[in-house]
């Protein structure tokens, strides 16, 4: 297990959301991830760094699941990375690797994991210009999707959440190769 899992459950800010509905779409599932993380980037401004928050979402069968994951996992580390958030995405039975190319444990669910960065440890784990951004991060009181996307956060999580999903994989797409 994670030792970042250990203590935010020894610390009781762990929090495991599920979803197996097969009414489930993609955008439900960025829409609960971006609520996640803007809750916990909301607890972190309130109380501080170190509290190891950290939910896992688990999703259920998907025809793409690997794309969905990958999409979600981009457009969240884009908009928050900078907040102080990390995300990590895991696809049932594959092996993941850290961009610094070290493994991790292969996954018995699909699930994205959401959680505060805890400092050095965690930029050791990323590549240069993540490890940089990390170094610098905080949670400010903006509006990180509006900044990065150009719609604010209450207006993506009020649209209907197919639509939100790809407004945001066309706009996030324009940071795959900056």
């Amino acid at each position: 297990m994670c030792p970042y899992t250990t203590i935010s459950m020894d610390n009781k800010t762990f929090r495991i959301l599920s979803f197996e509905s097969n009414n489930f779409l993609a955008g439900d599932f960025l829409r609960i991830c971006i609520q996640e993380a803007e809750r916990i980037r909301t607890l972190i401004r309130e109380k501080g760094i170190g509290h190891y928050y950290v939910t896992n979402v688990l999703f259920g069968e998907w025809k793409s699941p690997e794309e969905l994951v990958n999409w979600v996992y981009w457009i969240l580390k884009v908009a928050y990375t900078s907040e102080s958030l990390m995300f990590g995405k895991f696809i049932k039975n594959k092996l993941e690797t850290t961009q610094r190319k070290k493994s991790q444990i292969i996954s018995p669910c699909r699930f994205i994991s959401i959680r505060e960065t805890v400092g050095r440890p965690d930029w050791q784990l990323l590549d240069e210009e993540f490890s940089k951004i990390l170094s610098n991060s905080k949670p400010s009181l903006q509006d990180v999707l509006y900044q990065k996307y150009g719609r604010t956060t209450d207006d993506l999580l009020s649209c209907d959440s197919e639509e939100a999903f790809n407004y945001m994989i066309e706009k996030s797409s324009q940071y795959i190769n900056d």
